[in-house]
């Protein structure tokens, strides 16, 4: 160690890294490649004076468009109105189903009610638009499936003549652009110039519309009108341009505030979800031994969609869609039969990508104004990528044309960011030499200089310099708002996940992420478990061995490690369990009882108690009644006659059947309890004196 602090003190920072800078170069240029084949695209294009060709169907599907928000002030009507009202003036061709799936619409029932006034004059010719919403709160995932279901009972109930072929995922706090869902589904029915292959999904062009970034320049010289700006820029730069899906690692990710797949996916998902979790390390060996792996098909799992909800929604239908694959014309998920296949696939899938980008498809997108909620938002994206790569572990292991580009792309991501880090960390160490202080400035000023011309190039790609050109006044502070809302959230993200206790992405209750049998990384909170077993074990010695010591759901002695997240419970050992004391045994004196013929009601004083030796038997005839005094307890066979004074006890002899003539044995008469005095005698009845 003292030889590696030496090194860094005595040698500057453009020797350290020296001895890379030619993989450093090649790595950057490889990065940045796909630049090379947009610029001559967008020559192409520009060159013949005209736009793009759109594809068109002659004839367009059904489609179904699922809108999942929650619902708790004015502020979100409105803005659902005007999502739902983009969206029926988008002028679809073919028919289309909108709902407005509510996450806990119980709690503000006079907005829902608005809502669902507003619907009812909403739907137009061959616009359906309807609203649904769950008993409580459970997650964006589970309102997507409340809503898919919803759909499917008016199928069933006929009100619906089919479920529709096309599926949508969109935001509630977004407006679609001209003509965007035509689009979207013509890019998902085009087929691939050599493979065939339709895509699998097709992701939009999420913007910031420009009245909202773009304020005048009082507004620019604000904190507000900086986050706007910076963030419209970012958005250009990374899905504009960087949802094309030509890079050498392959995009694996959709945009979340809108997307279209189809519909056969999402009806699966729910099982898709709960058949991972039947994935085991044993099977993963066998399959590489030469035998079958588990079949999704014949698989008897039942749905559960709360295994779908988290952060990362929209990723996990990618990787969904990814695993898919057509098989004579029809859409299987069923995993590769063999290593060989996998390999097959992967190689298919990485020169025939199933993620598909639409840049027509612009969708205006909302985005938070403070530093605290975009440092929030960023973490939870940032965090997303590692809680999608634990749940879908068990299946990248087979399928390699999901898991390879995911697996890697989470690896470069943990790997930066350690990187990064790690460079913070040591920074300190030589702060005081020049040379540190000149690279940090060249650093900065290398940095300044990338993002100048790819925001550049990428706004003349997406609008143009009349549209978008305010975007390019964000490029002096954009290595700043890089650093504040994209390195710091990544390392606290990633370093909450894996090594702390988790992020609180607030994405659902926890009531959804207990049921979705989920867990995660999250280091410490498995080394606290360990250790508050460890001293309960000491002090009472009822904690046996195992792997719960470390483990992440709920036990006998453990809560569940999603518990303390949104209510605030402390997430602390449970109570040790005092076992109950054996009840008494039965007085010595005996009566015997015969059962009479008569059907009578038994009846019992207050406070009576009746408990039954293990085994007995007792078994009542039809008709019989058993009235009770409060808090006694009986359990007879009719029609014999029990009157049992308060306090007294009857118990049956184990193994004894009571029912009809039998015989009641061992009744305990009361007891009168010391220092109390007996209950005055009731007074005769008066007679009438004549």
């Amino acid at each position: 160690m003292e030889h590696f602090v030496w090194y860094l003190e005595t040698n500057s920072a453009f020797q350290h890294l020296s001895g890379a800078r030619w993989v450093l170069f090649v790595t950057f240029a490889l990065y940045q490649v796909h630049y090379v084949f947009l610029l001559f695209r967008w020559l192409v294009i520009y060159g013949r004076g005209r736009e793009a060709s759109r594809t068109t169907l002659p004839e367009y599907p059904a489609a179904l468009v699922v809108m999942p928000t929650l619902l708790r002030s004015q502020g979100d009507l409105e803005g659902l109105k005007a999502a739902i009202t983009s969206v029926v003036d988008n002028g679809y061709p073919g028919e289309l189903y909108l709902i407005a799936a509510i996450d806990d619409g119980r709690t503000k029932p006079e907005l829902f009610a608005a809502l669902e006034r507003f619907v009812a004059v909403t739907s137009r010719e061959r616009v359906h638009v309807f609203a649904t919403c769950t008993e409580r709160r459970t997650g964006k995932a589970v309102a997507i499936e409340h809503g898919v279901r919803f759909l499917r009972a008016k199928v069933e109930a006929g009100v619906v003549p089919g479920f529709p072929t096309v599926f949508f995922n969109m935001d509630a706090d977004s407006a679609l652009g001209e003509d965007a869902l035509r689009a979207m589904v013509a890019r998902l029915f085009k087929r691939g110039r050599i493979s065939g292959a339709r895509p699998m999904i097709v992701t939009s062009n999420v913007c910031i519309a420009k009245e909202d970034y773009w304020k005048g320049w009082r507004s620019f010289f604000t904190v507000r009108g900086q986050i706007a700006i910076q963030v419209a820029r970012e958005y250009t730069q990374s899905i504009a341009v960087g949802k094309f899906n030509w890079k050498l690692t392959p995009v694996v990710g959709a945009s979340g505030a809108l997307y279209c797949t189809w519909s056969e996916l999402v009806l699966e998902g729910p099982r898709w979800a709960a058949f991972m979790q039947t994935l085991r390390l044993r099977h993963w060996l066998a399959w590489w031994l030469g035998a079958a792996p588990p079949s999704f098909a014949t698989s008897d799992v039942k749905e559960l969609p709360e295994a779908m909800t988290g952060p990362g929604d929209d990723t996990w239908m990618t990787w969904l869609a990814c695993c898919a694959r057509w098989t004579s014309g029809r859409l299987t998920l069923e995993l590769p039969r063999t290593p060989a296949h996998a390999a097959l696939y992967m190689l298919r899938a990485y020169f025939f990508r199933p993620v598909s980008y639409e840049s027509s498809a612009r969708i205006c997108t909302k985005t938070p104004t403070t530093i605290k909620a975009l440092f929030k938002q960023r973490i939870r994206w940032n965090s997303s990528r590692i809680h999608n790569t634990l749940r879908w572990s068990p299946v990248f292991g087979f399928n390699w044309a999901a898991g390879m580009p995911a697996f890697s792309n989470t690896v470069r991501l943990v790997m930066g960011t350690a990187l990064m880090t790690a460079s913070l960390l040591l920074l300190p160490l030589s702060l005081l030499k020049g040379s540190v202080v000149i690279g940090l400035i060249v650093a900065h000023a290398v940095a300044l200089v990338v993002h100048s011309y790819t925001t550049l190039f990428t706004v003349m790609v997406d609008g143009g310099l009349r549209r978008d050109g305010a975007k390019l006044l964000a490029v002096p502070l954009s290595v700043v708002y890089h650093f504040v809302f994209t390195v710091l959230p990544s390392i606290i993200g990633i370093a909450q996940d894996i090594v702390f206790f988790g992020v609180n992405t607030n994405f659902a209750p926890e009531e959804t992420f207990i049921k979705s049998r989920l867990s995660r990384i999250a280091i410490a909170y498995r080394l606290r478990r360990a250790f508050a077993l460890t001293v309960r074990s000491v002090l009472h010695n009822d904690v046996p061995l195992g792997w719960f010591w470390f483990g992440w759901h709920e036990t006998k002695w453990t809560p569940s490690g999603f518990e303390g997240w949104t209510t605030g419970k402390r997430r602390v050992l449970k109570p040790r369990e005092v076992p109950s004391a054996a009840p008494a045994a039965a007085p010595a004196v005996v009566a015997e009882v015969l059962a009479t013929t008569a059907q009578v009601t038994p009846s019992l004083a207050p406070a009576a108690r009746i408990s039954l030796a293990p085994a007995a038997l007792v078994s009542l005839a039809p008709a019989a009644r058993v009235s009770l005094a409060p808090a006694a307890r009986v359990s007879l066979a009719p029609p014999a006659l029990v009157s049992l004074a308060p306090a007294a006890r009857l118990s049956l002899v184990p193994g004894r059947r009571v029912a009809g003539l039998a015989k009641l044995t061992r009744i305990e008469p009361a007891r009168t309890p010391r220092h109390s005095r007996p209950p005055p005698a009731s007074p005769p009845p008066l007679r009438n004196a004549a």
